[in-house]
C-alpha cells in the first residue's frame, strides 16, 4: 500500500512539473538584438570629438565574430549597415531587417564586433580589402575606416565604436630657416622607396598584408596646413605592416642651393615601425647649412577623452 502511494505521488508531482513547464512562457529568440553604435574620425584634428553620419549611403560593413578570435558567427559576415536618418544619434541599422544578429537567450555567447567603411558588395577573397597606394594623388584608400568591439554578451548589446582611418599616415611639414625663404620650399616634393604599393586589409583580422614584389617608389601627394610657418607640406597613406627597415624618404628642392637640392632619409633611424590608425610627422627645417628632422607619432583620429587605446589603435573597453 505504502508502495502504490509513492507511485502516485511520483506521478503526480511528474504531471505538475510537465504543466508547469508547458505555462511557462518561452524565451523569446528576439530578445537581444545586437545594436551598433559608431562615430567616425576622418579628420586629422586632435581635438575633434568625431562625426555622426547620417547619409545612408556611408555605409559600413559588419562581421560578428566569436570573443577574441577571427572566427565569424555566421551567418553574420560582411552584414550592410546604414546611418539612421537623423542628426541626433550615431546608430547604425541593418539593411535588411532579417540580417539582425541576435544573441541566443541562454546567455553563454561572447562576440566581438568588427565594422569597416566603405563596405563592399563583394570580395575576391572574404573579408579582404585591396589596396593599391603607388598613386597618392587619386588614391581612395585614405577613406578607409575601422574599428572593433569586444565581449558584447546579451546583457551588454551595443557595440560602441570609433571608426578610425586603418593606415598610417606620413607627413613632412617644410620650414625655411636664415638664408633660406619659403619660396624656395614652394615646389619640394618627396619621394617614398623602399614601401609595398599593392596588398590587402584583413577586415576580419585588423591586418594588412602585402605584395613583396610591390615595392616601389611613388610620390607623396601636395598637402596643406594652416600654420603659417609651414612652406610646404606633403603626405601620404601607407600599409602599416610593422617594422620600417629599408624605408627612405628622397627630398628633391630644385630652388634650394646645389648642395641642399637632394636630401635621403632614413625613416627607421627616427621610426622603428607603422602602426594602424597612427599619424607620423617629420618637420624637416631647411637652413643654408643643411637639413635638421625631427619627428613625432600620434593617433590620426582625435579620441574623446577618457577612451583607452589598444597597441593595435582599437578602443579598448572596459
Amino acid at each position: 500500500m505504502i508502495k502504490n502511494k509513492l507511485i502516485f505521488l511520483f506521478l503526480a508531482g511528474a504531471l505538475l512539473t510537465a504543466c508547469s513547464d508547458d505555462e511557462a512562457p518561452a524565451a523569446d529568440p528576439k530578445a537581444y538584438p545586437l545594436i551598433i553604435e559608431a562615430k567616425v574620425y576622418t579628420n586629422y584634428d586632435t581635438q575633434q570629438e568625431g562625426t555622426t553620419w547620417t547619409k545612408p549611403e556611408d555605409k559600413i560593413g559588419v562581421y560578428v565574430l566569436k570573443s577574441g578570435s577571427s572566427e565569424v558567427v555566421s551567418p553574420h559576415a560582411n552584414l550592410s549597415y546604414s546611418p539612421t536618418p537623423t542628426s541626433y544619434d550615431d546608430y547604425f541599422q541593418p539593411d535588411q531587417v532579417d540580417a539582425i544578429p541576435y544573441f541566443p537567450t541562454t546567455g553563454e555567447d561572447v562576440w566581438d564586433v568588427a565594422i569597416y567603411y566603405p563596405r563592399q558588395e563583394t570580395f575576391e577573397t572574404e573579408g579582404m580589402v585591396p589596396l593599391k597606394l603607388d598613386k597618392q594623388g587619386d588614391m581612395k584608400a585614405s577613406s578607409l575606416l575601422y574599428g572593433r568591439a569586444s565581449s558584447l554578451t546579451k546583457e551588454n548589446t551595443v557595440a560602441s565604436m570609433r571608426l578610425a582611418p586603418a593606415l598610417s599616415r606620413l607627413v613632412f611639414y617644410f620650414r625655411a630657416e636664415g638664408d633660406i625663404t619659403a619660396e624656395q620650399l614652394d615646389n619640394v616634393t618627396v619621394d617614398l622607396n623602399g614601401l609595398p604599393t599593392i596588398g590587402s586589409f584583413n577586415v576580419v583580422e585588423g591586418r594588412f598584408s602585402a605584395d613583396t614584389e610591390s615595392v616601389a617608389s611613388f610620390r607623396m601627394r601636395t598637402s596643406s596646413s594652416t600654420d603659417a610657418t609651414v612652406a610646404r607640406t606633403t603626405e601620404a597613406f601607407v600599409m602599416p605592416l610593422g617594422g620600417t627597415q629599408g624605408y627612405v624618404a628622397t627630398i628633391n628642392a630644385n630652388k634650394l642651393p646645389d648642395a641642399l637640392k637632394k636630401k635621403t632619409y632614413t625613416i627607421g633611424s627616427s621610426i622603428g615601425s607603422f602602426e594602424r590608425g597612427m599619424q607620423y610627422v617629420f618637420d624637416v627645417t631647411v637652413s643654408n647649412t643643411g637639413y635638421t628632422i625631427d619627428s613625432s607619432s600620434s593617433p590620426i583620429a582625435g579620441w574623446e577623452e577618457g577612451d583607452k587605446i589598444s597597441g593595435e589603435g582599437e578602443e579598448a573597453q572596459s
